[in-house]
């Protein structure tokens, strides 16, 4: 818990050290979400940008157009892949809500609410994961961010409240997940994948071995 609580402080004071930069690509992230074909490698873009912050690397808007550049057609599959895992488990909780109005139908619902969270959660660890990849796939980085999940539960529970709360806190202002909040989590997904890997190394194992951090750039 106390390493959740390090990565929440570390990637506040990174936010805020880079401030400018992160609110200008931020903004610039949505604007290419308006564009809808663009949203996806501006995902990939904000990952790679926030990855290299994370490890204290010199980071511009070069590494976000870089980014944006090179995992055009992956960040596609990825986008399609959590679309799916949106859609099915948010159906869920609107099919069962529609077919009987009785009291343990609201438990039901939210169990797959909080399937629907822990998916969002997930694609956090997906991202950054699929990076530190030799040869990327994204069905390996979405297995791994499962058994990372599963293996640093208190790690992972206390920093899913933490990033919760921060996106629950956006949506009431509204006006944070234009400026700030997308890459506050990427930057917090990053730092948390790192901080796992590094916990992994110091106990002389990892998630998969051909998903070891052996890249030194995304890029």
């Amino acid at each position: 818990m106390s390493d959740a609580w390090r990565v929440f402080r570390k990637t506040l004071s990174d936010v805020w050290n880079r401030l400018y930069l992160l609110a200008m690509v931020n903004i610039l992230w949505v604007a290419l979400n308006l564009l809808l074909v663009s949203g996806p490698p501006a995902t990939a873009g904000l990952f790679v940008l926030t990855y290299r912050l994370a490890r204290d690397q010199d980071a511009g808007l070069h590494d976000f157009f870089e980014g944006f550049r090179r995992y055009f057609w992956r960040s596609w599959l990825w986008a399609i892949v959590a679309g799916a895992g949106f859609f099915i488990l948010g159906g869920d909780v609107v099919l069962v809500g529609s077919l009987s109005s009785a009291d343990y139908v609201v438990f039901i619902q939210g169990f797959f609410l909080a399937l629907l969270f822990l998916w969002a959660f997930l694609l956090l660890y997906a991202f950054p994961l699929l990076l530190e990849q030799k040869r990327p796939s994204l069905r390996l980085a979405l297995r791994n961010a499962f058994v990372m999940f599963a293996g640093n539960r208190s790690f992972s529970v206390t920093l899913f409240g933490l990033a919760l709360l921060v996106a629950l806190l956006s949506s009431l202002l509204f006006a944070p997940w234009g400026v700030i909040t997308v890459v506050f989590l990427a930057l917090l997904g990053n730092h948390a994948v790192l901080n796992r890997l590094a916990a992994w190394r110091t106990r002389g194992a990892h998630p998969d071995e051909e998903n070891s951090a052996t890249t030194t750039s995304p890029g």
